[in-house]
């Protein structure tokens, strides 16, 4: 067992952090936490469930007066209105919260370009940040070296554009291609003081500014994906703009972001006892530059990572029972389900290796670089130790400045082609604060696509794209307990068919086509709501791109069915399907739970049946 170096004085939530980070193997936080609450249960409370874990409601009949329980409810409560208040066709402009989005070269002297816009007008709709060449001398420039990135960055000046949904809303001042401008968002709120933000953007990258308010509900990160398929379909036919297909994907990536917490923060908040609601908060995902400098000036400019900066994530939080210990650990938590989702959602959108702050710290403790917990008391002893960048370190310092309790490796981490570092700066009694990789990013970043080319955008891209993101949310599942008939709607669990409402379990379990039906309803696929697996495989051959793969050809993200599980089907009928995951692995929910199995017995290779696809081959 490794164990970070802490010369600190530890708390319960910290002492976690320090557990995972050293002893979470392939785990994300939540997994971690929840096998460790469902090991207590097993060994000190085996009479407990998770549905007396979490909490249920039944609607209990109501009484007639004379006797007997009333089918329905009755169609208004029986009370005479005395006095109806104000009302009004509209919510007062006052009353809406906003945002102000100003683009600057430099604040000192002033605001470039400015927006002004009511979330509850964004909804649905995208908002992005982009680069176009500042004048018909610089497009010129551009087009005589054949695309942006092919000229010489000094040569080139870049003006930012402002969308909503695709339409330009505002429009800033020229920089030159490379050089950094700060984007400041500035929240106005009837009853809430929420500070402004400011982030450095790459003049030349290409972002997304994502919005969310106090819950993500599922349809929300569904929708986008449906539409992001949708666009990359018509980009075929080129009736696309780049702004529906980059744009549209980096507002994928951070409306699914901030959907995955939801679920795994509400269990955190139920087991530690804690009510909480999210303030209005913001993500920036973005397509980022790697530029060359020669004496000062930008001297090439390229295509760099994907990264996702969540530095306004604000959750307001108030334990039940009055014990200030649990908010703390609740916020601790939450913090890194946020930090660990800032990686997973590249990885799951592109396929490839992601890091983030959570990420960076597991890495050093397996490479067994010392993981320093530091605070006031041992500032002075940590720091001659530390072999890290100089903004690293002034963060660190700064952290400490403040009375925050900082969580850092001794030395940088080499993860594939990053080198850096994950820093943890929190306040020692709340438990919030920021998660930060090297550089000062509040957020996770990706490795590099080489080129921004519309033609990437293609109906193979969206189907590799949905592929990647059906396995990622079937995996996210992973503990879920068993349960025949039982559906996963949502952020909760619908009446299982084939259990009494007496069952202990009632409202808990999944079963395997109920894992598929979510997956896939979670990418924007509703095809397989409602089906058992033997009706999802034979639905897919009605299906217009359905297929049935051999072997040879199947691809993960595609569908694996078996006959014989359940007594009383023929062998011709599927009784279990999974969803594969390559090399003879799939992910199900068999047996007790949702996990990751393999074809490595007689059992699974004499039941098998077929594999099924209704995704592009």
């Amino acid at each position: 067992m490794r164990q970070p170096v802490s010369t600190a004085t530890i708390h319960a939530g910290h002492q976690f952090m320090l557990d995972y980070i050293g002893n979470g193997a392939d785990k994300t936080p939540y997994q971690h936490y929840s096998k460790k609450v469902l090991d207590y249960l097993k060994a000190n409370q085996p009479d407990w469930t998770l549905e007396g874990l979490y909490g249920h409601e039944r609607v209990s009949p109501l009484k007639t007066p004379l006797g007997g329980n009333l089918r329905e409810l009755a169609a208004s409560l029986p009370y005479k209105i005395l006095v109806r208040g104000y009302t009004a066709a509209t919510i007062s402009d006052s009353l809406r919260h906003k945002v102000t989005i100003e683009i600057a070269n430099s604040p000192q002297l002033g605001v470039d370009a400015t927006y002004t816009i009511a979330l509850s007008e964004l909804d649905q709709q995208r908002l992005t940040l982009s680069y176009i060449p500042a004048s018909a001398a610089d497009d010129a420039v551009v087009n005589d070296y054949g695309t942006l990135f092919a000229s010489p960055a000094y040569l080139v000046q870049v003006k930012p554009v402002l969308r909503k949904s695709g339409r330009t809303v505002a429009v800033g001042v020229g920089t030159t291609l490379g050089l950094k401008q700060t984007l400041t968002l500035s929240f106005q709120s009837p009853t809430l003081s929420i500070a402004p933000v400011a982030n450095q953007l790459t003049a030349g990258s290409y972002s997304a500014i994502v919005f969310e308010g106090m819950e993500s509900t599922r349809g929300k990160p569904s929708a986008t994906m449906q539409t992001l398929a949708r666009n990359a379909e018509l980009n075929e036919v080129n009736q696309a703009e780049f702004d529906d297909l980059l744009g549209q994907f980096l507002q994928a990536i951070g409306i699914q972001w901030f959907f995955n917490l939801v679920y795994e923060r509400d269990f955190y908040a139920t087991t530690n006892q804690v009510a909480y609601t999210r303030l209005p908060s913001q993500a920036i995902a973005t397509a980022d530059l790697i530029v060359s400098f020669r004496f000062g000036l930008p001297r090439s400019a390229s295509p760099g990572p994907f990264t996702i900066d969540a530095d306004s994530d604000v959750v307001a939080a108030a334990p039940l029972l009055g014990d200030t210990k649990r908010r703390k650990d609740f916020m601790m938590l939450a913090g890194m389900t946020g930090s660990s989702w800032e990686h997973l959602v590249f990885e799951g959108f592109l396929s490839t290796s992601a890091v983030s702050s959570m990420k960076l710290l597991r890495a050093a403790a397996d490479q067994n670089i010392p993981i320093h917990r530091i605070d006031g008391s041992n500032f002075s002893q940590i720091l001659p130790l530390l072999t890290l960048a100089a903004e690293d370190i002034a963060d660190i310092q700064n952290g400490i400045a403040a009375g925050k309790v900082v969580t850092a490796p001794q030395s940088e981490v080499q993860f594939g082609n990053y080198r850096g570092a994950g820093l943890l700066i929190l306040d020692p009694d709340r438990g919030d604060g920021v998660y930060l990789i090297s550089g000062g990013l509040a957020g996770g970043q990706s490795y590099s696509l080489k080129e921004w080319k519309k033609e990437v955008y293609d109906s193979r891209f969206s189907s590799l794209l949905v592929r990647a993101f059906v396995i990622i949310w079937a995996l996210t599942k992973i503990g879920t307990p068993y349960g025949l008939g039982c559906k996963l709607e949502g952020r909760s669990y619908p009446p299982c068919e084939d259990l009494p409402k007496s069952d202990p379990d009632y409202e808990t379990r999944i079963d395997c086509s109920g894992l598929v039906a979510y997956a896939y309803g979670m990418v924007g696929f509703p095809f397989f709501h409602g089906k058992n697996s033997d009706d999802q495989m034979r639905a897919i051959g009605t299906y217009e791109f359905g297929s049935y793969p051999s072997d040879a050809n199947v691809k993960a993200g595609d569908l694996s069915f078996w006959c014989c599980t359940t007594k009383g089907r023929p062998s011709t009928a599927a009784s279990h399907v999974g969803i594969y995951l390559g090399g003879g692995r799939w992910v199900a929910a068999q047996g007790e739970e949702v996990n990751i199995y393999e074809n490595t017995t007689p059992y699974w290779t004499t039941k098998f049946l077929r594999h099924g696809s209704v995704l592009k081959h």
